[in-house]
């Protein structure tokens, strides 16, 4: 990570985010709120060392962490959605607890941006059919599972730093969440050219729902996007 960003700034390219996305945890399990110390040895120095070359700081994390988190959520009523990984966001403790860990592993290291990766229960929403959230009905409230998720991050870091600006990237977003901090990404889509055209009819009609940033982003780069002869639909 250190050495692309000194090729960033040495080819004079430029760069205001370094993103830190999946598998950083290493084996604390999926999502875990904790380092993997074998291949960040010292989290806090190359954080400061980016900071220094002017970059910020972003790091991804999932609804559904394993680890030390995973397991406090496990031992608190309404810790979890009944079945399932998935945090119950919509439980004020939840919120509360999950912050404690992203600070206490990422914040206080001088991470300044959140990728929030999977803040949908289950991705398509199943994880939560038929069960009872903290708020009731969990089919009820399902859609607006992101819109918590980004509460939970935002009121954590203004509680812990009220003068530093409030960053999310969220997979999924819901009405209000722009007051949040949050811009949302429209999920992992195939890098084709067809998939692109139907991502700006995408924006289009996501921006009428009020909510300002949107983007997108191939899951895969590497694919070959095939060239379609004619007009795409």
């Amino acid at each position: 990570m250190l050495g692309a960003a000194s090729e960033f700034r040495s080819k004079q390219i430029p760069v205001d985010y370094i993103v830190q996305d999946w598998q950083y945890w290493g084996n604390h399990g999926w999502g875990a709120y904790e380092w993997d110390l074998r291949n960040y040895p010292n989290p806090t120095n190359m954080i400061a060392q980016l900071h220094a070359e002017h970059f910020k700081y972003m790091i991804s994390v999932w609804s559904n962490p394993s680890g030390i988190v995973g397991e406090a959520l496990a031992s608190m009523p309404h810790g979890l959605i009944p079945g399932s990984q998935w945090m119950d966001v919509f439980n004020p403790a939840v919120r509360s607890l999950r912050w404690k860990y992203m600070d206490s592993a990422f914040f206080s290291l001088g991470t300044d941006a959140w990728w929030q990766d999977a803040t949908e229960p289950g991705d398509d929403g199943n994880s939560v059919s038929g069960v009872q959230s903290f708020l009731g009905s969990a089919n009820r409230v399902r859609n607006a599972y992101p819109l918590f998720a980004s509460q939970a991050t935002y009121e954590g870091q203004r509680g812990a730093d009220s003068g530093k600006r409030v960053v999310i990237l969220s997979r999924s977003t819901y009405l209000g969440e722009q007051r949040y901090g949050t811009a949302a990404w429209s999920g992992d889509v195939s890098g084709e050219w067809l998939a692109f055209a139907r991502q700006i009819r995408g924006g289009l009609n996501f921006s009428i729902t009020g909510l300002p940033y949107w983007t997108t982003t191939p899951a895969d780069s590497s694919i070959r996007a095939p060239i379609h002869r004619g007009r795409l639909q």
